[in-house]
């Protein structure tokens, strides 16, 4: 069984990259589980911490869809427009995405 694992940001020092690896660790038991981490396009380690174990990835230009709100309104405005235009964008791509799935 293939397992798609997402990386919201490809990083390896932070907690949620380290415990993805560990998670992914800890599958090793079950020999018919297959997982593939999805990685966004700019990498921050964490491809040769999956190279190392040889586990499939897939590099794929997504953005992380979080939005932090900010006290000024002009702040706001532009993030959410940027927020909307990555959204778009995304939705355009997911064709591709799938394919590469």
């Amino acid at each position: 069984m293939k397992i798609l694992f997402i990386s919201h940001d490809g990083e390896v020092r932070g907690g949620a990259g380290l415990a993805l690896l560990d998670l992914i660790d800890s599958l090793e038991q079950y020999k018919h589980i297959e997982p593939i981490v999805l990685l966004p396009e700019r990498d921050l380690g964490l491809i040769h911490e999956l190279e190392k174990r040889n586990i499939k990835y897939i590099q794929f230009k997504y953005t992380w869809w979080a939005f932090v709100d900010r006290d000024s309104s002009i702040k706001n405005v532009y993030n959410y427009a940027k927020l909307f235009y990555w959204q778009i964008n995304m939705l355009i791509n997911i064709k591709k995405l799938i394919r590469k799935i």
